[in-house]
């Protein structure tokens, strides 16, 4: 059994995967900066939903960032915590990454944003390759007038947090070069999580407990 664990930012999830890499249950929710309450409660009637015990843990996946520096702490924490009590794999994965993932490939680039707080965006870009989108180049961190400068020149889809005013900015400056996934689809898929770490856990690509460390993204 694989379970993954988001609490990169508000839009919270958590899924768990049984040995064939078939998702069992996964759930979201929307925390404000409740996650140290929240988490394990979630987790509890997660596993007991699907008549599992900690115990039967194999792999833990879990967001890494960037994120906020709360809820990434708490999401590395449980998970080093379960990984290290079941002796269970604990794989480390960028939180842009997941949202990236739920899309299939297409031409153009695609930009994975989430909400950095204080009116900045984190994002990641990406290329598709080798039939998966592939990270195209350094991450950034800014505001959104500041991300439409570096998506100028080309086709670009963006994914992930995006809210009303950042949009609105965004199709201003860019016009037709820009293309939205839906509104409904903003909230990051704890189910694309488990299926990143299923495939680092059976490539082999396991963290160290005692360093794997967030990446706030600051």
């Amino acid at each position: 059994m694989l379970l993954a664990i988001d609490t990169a930012t508000s839009h919270a999830g958590i899924a768990l995967m049984d040995a064939g890499g078939q998702v069992c249950r996964a759930t979201t929710w929307q925390s404000e900066r409740n996650h140290t309450v929240e988490l394990v409660p979630k987790l509890v009637r997660l596993l007991a939903d699907c008549r599992v015990s900690a115990a039967d843990l194999k792999a833990v996946a879990v967001t890494i960032g960037p994120g906020s520096y709360t809820g990434l702490r708490i999401g590395l924490s449980v998970a080093k915590g379960l990984c290290f009590a079941n002796a269970a794999a604990l794989i480390g994965v960028p939180t842009l990454d997941v949202s990236a993932r739920a899309y299939a490939p297409r031409a153009g680039i695609l930009c994975a944003l989430l909400q950095a707080g204080r009116g900045r965006l984190a994002a990641a870009f990406y290329r598709a390759a080798n039939g998966e989108w592939q990270v195209a180049k350094n991450g950034f961190m800014g505001r959104a007038d500041e991300l439409a400068a570096c998506c100028a020149e080309q086709d670009t889809f963006f994914v992930g947090e995006v809210d009303a005013a950042t949009e609105e900015c965004l199709r201003e400056r860019l016009g037709a070069l820009a293309d939205f996934a839906p509104p409904d689809e903003h909230r990051r898929d704890p189910r694309v999580l488990a299926r990143l770490g299923w495939e680092r856990w059976q490539r082999g690509a396991i963290d160290d407990l005692a360093t794997l460390a967030p990446d706030y993204g600051q």
